[in-house]
Formats: structure tokens, sequence, C-alpha cells
């Protein structure tokens, strides 16, 4: 694996856990329990610029429909979830002249926050079709359907929401969905009838169309010079994004797998085709080093392992290259202020 296979690697927002915590709430389901095993922990929530990995995102939200039994927990999401959630990209496309505007703004920059989400604007003849296609899934897998499903139906109840608030024109699209219909669907029926005109599923692609002329509507927060500063906010965040994400999180996953265990720099270096030096260079630039993702990892892992609850405590600690138990406690204490025994995550 070289380093450029690492571009645009997905991470989920923080917005999108509270959001998932907050839905589960309604079925009487607390933080700690959604959390267990996942070493995420509340405190981290808290920086509100923390992200997860794609995958762990992934196994909290298959943890929250079997915790939940509701197959329909993406919908609830999406119905959730406001447009502001997007942070600055949705400040910087409410602020747009028009809706075209605000529309090249999120096809631009929505995988700041939304990573394997890519929406795109096409107009034939008298209508326009917003598009919305993936990055980064394989949909021949069942979680990344999922994930795909829930993408879009967040896109889509999102676009409906916005559109009319801020060009004041009502708006009650046809929708096509490339998925099947979801049997929980006929439960969001009344939901479905109220915005859209007409949804079709089993479509060649996922898309939501409109009337073309809707481009031109102005919109009511209209900020020409305050949309340009913001475009450029949203241009460097995504620039330092991708730069950090890229090395990042591609030498946090490669520091500690099930399969090899924990690596070495130079172990890591290898895997990534590079040399030492280059590897510490890369990190350096996004403000990192190496011994600290190590330790991180290390924690991680960790809180992960205990919580799961299948290895002893010595078992762990041989696993995270601790030559005793009293160095790993130490080092555990250190982390949490708690001994490895007294954690409960």
């Amino acid at each position: 694996m070289s380093v450029a296979l690492a571009l645009d690697r997905p991470r989920m927002h923080v917005i999108f856990i509270k959001v998932l915590l907050e839905t589960v709430a309604d079925w009487g389901i607390t933080p700690e329990t959604l959390l267990q095993g996942s070493g995420i922990t509340l405190k981290a929530l808290e920086d509100n610029h923390f992200s997860v990995d794609y995958a762990v995102f992934i196994q909290l939200h298959y943890r929250a429909i079997q915790l939940t039994q509701e197959p329909g927990l993406g919908f609830l999401i999406g119905r959730k979830m406001k447009f502001s959630s997007c942070g600055l990209v949705a400040y910087t496309a409410m602020v747009a002249s028009t809706l075209g505007e605000l529309i090249d703004v999120i096809e631009q920059f929505l995988h700041i926050r939304i990573p394997f989400t890519r929406m795109r604007l096409k107009v034939e003849g008298e209508t326009a079709y917003l598009y919305y296609g993936y990055a980064w899934l394989d949909l021949k897998k069942e979680e990344d359907r999922m994930q795909y499903e829930v993408g879009v139906i967040l896109g889509v109840l999102i676009s409906i929401e916005i559109m009319p608030i801020l060009s004041g024109q009502t708006l009650r699209p046809q929708v096509d969905f490339s998925f099947r219909r979801p049997d929980y669907f006929d439960r969001f029926e009344d939901v479905l009838s109220n915005t859209m005109d007409v949804v079709r599923f089993d479509q060649a692609e996922s898309r939501v169309a409109f009337p073309a002329h809707y481009l031109e509507l102005p919109l009511k927060f209209a900020d020409p010079f305050t949309a340009k500063r913001l475009r450029k906010q949203c241009q460097q965040q995504l620039d330092f994004l991708q730069a950090k994400s890229d090395i990042t999180v591609l030498v946090r996953e490669l520091i500690y797998s099930e399969e090899d265990g924990l690596q070495s720099i130079e172990e890591v270096a290898a895997k990534l085709c590079v040399s030492k030096r280059t590897l510490q260079r890369l990190l350096k630039r996004v403000d990192q080093n190496f011994n600290t993702l190590y330790d991180t990892t290390r924690e991680q892992t960790a809180r992960m392992m205990i919580q799961r609850g299948d290895l002893s405590l010595n078992q762990i600690a041989v696993k995270l290259g601790y030559s005793t138990n009293a160095s790993f406690n130490r080092a555990f204490k250190r982390w949490t202020q708690k001994t490895p025994g007294k954690y409960t995550g």
C-alpha cells in the first residue's frame, strides 16, 4: 500500500454519533450502553473536531439497530439531522445568492462532513436532477449498502427540508432511489407522501428531480461577501482534512491490527512503501508524531479489549506489547486514572 492510496479515506464526524445517541435515547438506551466496546468515550464526544473511522461508525450503527430492533433507524436519523449539522458547509451554502449556488457549494464540500456521499447537479431541458452517489463504498457488502441507503435518505430529506426554507418556494420533487423499497418504509408513508410528489425504487440512480428554473431562485440570507469568505474557509478545511486524514488515519490503522499486532514505525513505513524519515516528515506536516499516535492507538485498543471482555488482562498486556502486567497497569492508569480491573468504559 502506498501513501497515495490513502486519499479521501472516510471518517465520520462526531455530529453523526451524537445524532445516533439522540435517536436511540427514544428507546431508553444510554450513551454508555451504545458506546460499550467501541473505544469511544463520552469525553471524546465533547470535542467538536472529533471523528471516528468509518468502520467504527458502522459497528455503532449495527449495534444501535440490534438494541432498538428498529431496521428503519437510518430513516429516523435522517429526520433528526438538520442541515446546520453540516457546520461550515451549511453556513456557506445558506448565504449563497441562488439555489444553484447553494447546490454548487454542497457538490464541492459536502464530503467534509459526509465522506462517502457525493452529489452532482445535471440539467436536462426544463428539469434539474440532483444525483446522490458514493465513494469508498462496496455495495456488495451489506454494511456498505446500509450506509449508502442512510446517506441517500439523509441527503434527500435535508435537500427537501432546506430548499423551501431558503428560497421560499414549495418543493415536492420526484425522488428516485437506486435501492429496493425497504419494508420499514411502509411505516413512514405519511412523511413520503407529504414531502415528495413521486417516489420510485429500483431505479438506475438515486436522484431528486425539480424544475430547472428553481436554480435561479434568490435565497433569503444571500450575502455574496460572506459567501466568498466562507467558501475559502471550506476549501482550506477540505485541504487540511484530506492532508491530515490521508496519513494520520492510515498510520493509526496500521499501528495495530488483530492479524499483525502492534507495528513499529519501521514496519508501518515499510507497509506504506516509504522510509522511516519520510513517514516522520509526513506526520510532522500535520502536527503529528508517531509516538503520540502509537500511544493513542494502544490506549483505544486497550479500552476496546477490556470492554469487549473476551481476553484476560494478561492477554491484553501481551497483545499491546507490555512486558509485565505492572507496566500495562501504569500506562492504563495514566490514560484513564483507573486500573484496568476497575475500568468500565
